[in-house]
């Protein structure tokens, strides 16, 4: 399909900006405010969108957009096509066939697709490393020891790309980090030499803290979540209030620190790691379930 095909063509103003929006990995309601619309207006588009093109999804629709050349703007003007679809929103675990299909229809515009699998280790139970990564493809992915080794001091990383592209990487990193911080790449070095180790000790951490975290927080009313097992962090929705609001209270009132949904785009969520010390953890959650209680209280109060 080209950018004049039915499909696009076919699209109002108005769509061709949600339709842009959606595959640049915006959820419906940071959409809404950005376009100043409702969220139920924009489901309302965002399903007309889907029935034009044929597809189900929003990483559906992203592959459509994609074979279609560059998006176009409300007034015509065509702009390379973008998309970003956040591990938060769209992981594609499990989802192989949608991950080709998008290499496929990248291929088609002579694009590479990006993947970044710094939480799939998490999953590797067996060892086995089953990264989308192929020699032969135009994926390229990249991890790191952050997440399922909790190294995240160690700043350590790579990437998985064909190797004349490795190698222009590799050049560019000697131009760019001519002074690397010896000790660090010291210990990345032993870091690797012992993974299993450290695979094991985060997951037993990160076992008590969503334990810890079920106890305490999974069902409270002040929230709406859904946990993904296994994870380093967890991202509910406060059914009132504001992100930043919460955290400030925690932090005069209890010195305990969580990371305000804003930095995220979503003002209404919070996100809290679950990848610490369960000594340390576990206090946290505890004082963070203290205030949500109080908050709760104080509304059926109110309400009384």
């Amino acid at each position: 399909m080209t950018a004049q095909s039915p499909a696009r063509s076919s699209l109002s103003g108005r769509q061709a900006e949600v339709a842009n929006l959606v595959i640049a990995g915006k959820p419906s309601r940071e959409i809404a405010e950005m376009l100043h619309l409702s969220p139920r207006t924009v489901e309302h588009h965002i399903e007309a969108i889907f029935n034009k093109f044929g597809v189900r999804s929003r990483v559906e629709l992203a592959v459509a957009l994609l074979g279609q050349g560059p998006t176009l703007s409300p007034d015509g003007t065509a702009h390379p096509p973008k998309t970003n679809l956040p591990t938060e929103r769209s992981s594609l675990v499990g989802r192989e066939a949608e991950i080709a299909d998008i290499a496929r229809a990248a291929a088609a515009v002579g694009a590479r697709v990006l993947i970044d699998e710094v939480y799939l280790e998490l999953t590797f139970e067996d060892g086995a490393a089953r990264t989308a990564f192929d020699p032969d493809g135009n994926i390229i992915t990249t991890s790191s020891l952050t997440k399922a080794y909790g190294l995240s001091g160690l700043r350590c990383g790579w990437i998985l790309a064909p190797a004349d592209l490795a190698l222009r990487m590799r050049r560019l990193n000697d131009l760019f980090g001519v002074a690397p911080p010896h000790i660090a790449e010291r210990l990345s070095v032993v870091a690797f030499n012992r993974l299993p180790a450290l695979r094991a000790r985060a997951r037993g951490m990160m076992a008590a803290n969503l334990a810890a975290y079920r106890d305490l927080l999974a069902d409270h009313p002040a929230l709406d979540q859904t946990l993904y097992v296994p994870s380093t962090t967890v991202f509910p929705r406060l059914r009132s209030g504001d992100g930043d609001a919460l955290y400030e209270t925690l932090m005069r009132d209890h010195e305990t620190s969580l990371t305000p949904g804003r930095f995220f785009g979503r003002p209404d969520h919070v996100r809290l790691a679950l990848g610490g010390h369960p000594e340390v953890t576990r206090p946290g959650l505890e004082r963070l379930a203290g205030v949500l209680d109080a908050r709760v209280s104080q509304r059926v109060a109110r309400a009384g």
